[in-house]
């Protein structure tokens, strides 16, 4: 090839006892292809369903099911909660429903959300998006600078003693106050396997405490506040210069990247991303829901908005996606329209907007689905990608995806498609929840489970064709036409590992003609932006 060294990758040839580099070898186990004692065995400083100490406990106290959640699973097995000192063998306890419960939770000042929802009473709805250049950051700056307690995790209990405490003295203390884990533990009374009992008392004297705090708390954050909105308390960026300088030779930095150089052409980088995800597939369980389950009252009176209460409702989540949408919109999958999706949420509240679901397209051209395997012959390719479709969909619709996660914790990927969902639905109505025959959506998702390593294969694909591309252009600036594919097709045999000279010459055209393709896909979304952008309604 020319000279690039500018421009290009050099991978220089070393002997293997070289003294200028070391190399290791590095081995990582999957949580979802590993029996409960391998589980046990390779992770035996972590928890989860499989663990020697959860069946233990699940013996001991005759449960009939697990509530076991991810923090419980992350911390390691002797972990001790800072606030009742309790081990986890001693916060183990067992549900009225004889679930036996394994939680662990976040406990977090909710001063820290006071200072949004007093910047929103201050200055409307959309301060946020008024305030000046790096506003944003001094607003994270006041809510750290005010909180009393940084976010600690904490057992189940702990947490709900905070909370039950501010129920018993909603009257005296505000729903924004939170206690400090040494606070809370000045007023629980903690016995193994069993829920804490609170100490009013106690918990009222210290709030008495902590009162005069709180008041010059929320002075402060009303004058932070006008003085960052007004632009008189602010903070350059600046850049990250100084971090990159540094981080380039961090072990872990270093030890990221060559795995990330050394995964460039395979599903192994897409791997290692998923191993918590696998590894808490493997440990979370939540039974109480499917063994357990509360009673469930009558469906609820469906409810439909008035003339006045639908012109002026809109999605809080996606607001622009609903004010651009027209109103002879039709969920593609329920078939509903957009007014239909509109319903009653338990808040009492009306809920309801459109969500964007992304398909895969399969490949079905033969000599593609071949092109594919040679250009990337470390990917199984069991489902080959040709493009990925955006469909709009409902909320009730796209939220049977998160839920079935929630369900089923063991699967790790859920990918459903429209057909999918429509045969998951057993019946439906306007302005209602629909109902989810969920055996068959786990039957789908379980039979969809190889799309989603085909993502990681269709983005690899794309990033080689982009590639090819580049240096093909740049080659025609120096070079006739066949020199510069004569170039692109030497790539392309070192990419794909191919010594045949004439078929890197036909995939190497290929990549080619699949990079336009993808550009014209892109000037397309562009186009239809910009149309929808403006047929939409008004702000």
């Amino acid at each position: 090839m020319t000279d690039g060294s500018d421009d290009f990758d050099f991978e220089p040839e070393f002997e293997p006892c070289d003294p200028r580099l070391w190399s290791i070898n590095l081995s990582f186990w999957r949580p979802s292809q590993l029996t409960d004692a391998e589980m046990q065995a390779f992770f035996a400083d972590r928890d989860g369903r499989w663990s020697a100490q959860t069946k233990a406990a699940i013996e001991h106290f005759g449960a009939k099911g697990l509530d076991l959640n991810q923090s419980w699973a992350l911390v390691e097995q002797r972990w001790l909660c800072p606030v009742c000192q309790r081990f986890k063998a001693d916060i183990f306890r067992v549900s009225n429903r004889g679930i036996l419960l394994a939680n662990l939770e976040e406990h977090h000042d909710h001063f820290r959300d006071y200072v949004g929802r007093r910047g929103r009473e201050l200055f409307g709805e959309k301060w946020v998006l008024d305030l000046p250049s790096s506003g944003a950051t001094m607003v994270d700056t006041l809510e750290s600078l005010v909180s009393t307690f940084p976010r600690e995790l904490v057992c189940s209990e702990c947490n709900a003693a905070d909370g039950k405490a501010k129920l018993a003295l909603k009257d005296m203390i505000p729903p924004y106050f939170s206690f400090a884990p040494t606070e809370i533990r000045g007023f629980i009374q903690p016995s193994p396997n069993a829920d804490h009992k609170v100490d009013l008392k106690k918990a009222e004297a210290i709030w008495r405490q902590r009162e005069s705090s709180l008041k010059a708390r929320v002075d402060l954050v009303d004058k932070a506040l006008h003085m960052i909105q007004s632009g008189a308390l602010h903070r350059e960026r600046g850049t990250a210069s100084l971090d990159r300088a540094w981080r380039r030779f961090q072990p872990q930095f270093q030890l990221y990247a060559e795995f990330l150089h050394a995964s460039d052409r395979d599903g192994r980088g897409r791997e290692l991303n998923q191993s918590t995800t696998e590894f808490l597939a493997r440990s979370v369980q939540k039974d109480s829901n499917i063994l357990a389950p509360r009673t469930q009252p009558k469906r609820a009176k469906v409810h439909e908005p008035s003339d006045e209460e639908y012109r002026t409702y809109n999605d809080p989540v996606s607001p622009k996606r609903w004010q651009n949408t027209n109103e002879d919109w039709c969920c593609p999958v329920c078939e509903r329209r957009k007014r239909q999706i509109v319903r009653k949420a338990a808040s009492g509240k009306w809920a309801g907007g459109i969500r964007e679901l992304y398909e895969a397209v399969e490949e079905t051209l033969e000599e593609v689905r071949q092109f594919r395997r040679v250009t990337l012959p470390r990917f199984s390719h069991a489902f080959i990608m040709r493009e990925a479709r955006n469909v709009q969909i409902c909320s009730d619709c796209a939220d049977i995806i998160p839920q079935l996660k929630a369900r089923r914790r063991d699967l790790t990927d859920v990918s459903l498609t429209c057909l999918d969902l429509q045969a998951c639905i057993q019946s439906l109505a306007p302005h209602a929840l629909h109902v989810v025959d969920w055996d068959e959506a786990e039957t789908r998702a379980s039979a969809n489970r190889q799309i989603a390593p085909a993502w990681d294969a269709y983005f690899k694909h794309r990033a080689l064709a982009s590639r090819i591309q580049y240096l093909y252009k740049r080659f025609l600036r120096f070079e006739n036409e066949a020199s510069a594919i004569r170039e692109v097709t030497e790539e392309v045999m070192y990419v794909a590992e191919i010594d045949d000279l004439d078929e890197a010459g036909v995939l190497a055209r290929w990549l080619l003609d699949e990079a336009a393709r993808f550009d014209q896909e892109e000037e397309n979304k562009k186009q239809e932006y910009l149309a929808l952008k403006a047929t939409s309604k008004p702000n």
